[in-house]
């Protein structure tokens, strides 16, 4: 192999490979069951990571009929870190959101949308606030406050 070939080959692997996993992080989360999962408990930053939520898993609020034989899959789950990463501008906000719910001054319902296969390892999908997207909630809150 000449040197030109070997320099063309090594710069275009690594977006050879970068290109199969996101089509097949892609293909994964379109065609997965999609899963509602409870969560509580929170870190709001980590100043090496950036904004992100840190959260449990509550499986006594989560609704274990969405999976197969009605029976929550504590090990699939187990295996994943619980992190969901928040825009800078919009972390704050979603900090206060949670604390209100530890305070319990604000009833507000955390969950996150998983795609999910069986004994494969979930992906996050989304943050749902009461039901809604978080962006959704967030900007109907700004809105009401109005």
């Amino acid at each position: 192999m000449n040197k030109k070939t070997f320099t063309v080959l090594s710069f275009f692997i690594p977006f050879c490979v970068l290109f199969v996993w996101v089509c097949y992080l892609t293909y994964i989360t379109t065609t997965a069951q999609q899963v509602i999962v409870a969560v509580h408990g929170f870190d709001p930053r980590d100043f090496l990571s950036g904004r992100y939520i840190r959260y449990q898993i509550d499986w006594d609020n989560t609704d274990c009929t969405q999976f197969d034989d009605n029976k929550c899959p504590y090990a699939d789950f187990d295996k994943i870190i619980h992190r969901y990463y928040l825009p800078e501008q919009y972390a704050t906000q979603i900090d206060k959101l949670f604390s209100d719910q530890i305070l319990k001054s604000e009833p507000v319902r955390f969950d996150i949308m998983y795609a999910y296969i069986k004994g494969q390892e979930p992906i996050t999908s989304m943050l749902l606030i009461n039901g809604q997207e978080w962006i959704d909630y967030l900007q109907t809150q700004h809105e009401r406050k109005k």
